[in-house]
């Protein structure tokens, strides 16, 4: 998906005040604790 795509996706959600994050599908695949914990970090980031 290219970036425009990906915005047009993303950005009513981040107006809502929704948290938008991405991972490859391959990632997710080979890794799920690693991401889960990339997730953990994202919500307990200032980000929220």
């Amino acid at each position: 998906m290219d970036k425009t795509a990906n915005a047009r996706l993303t950005e009513p959600l981040e107006l809502f005040g929704y948290i938008v994050v991405r991972f490859p599908n391959e990632r997710l695949l080979a890794d799920p604790g690693g991401t889960a914990e990339d997730i953990l970090a994202v919500l307990r980031s200032e980000r929220m």
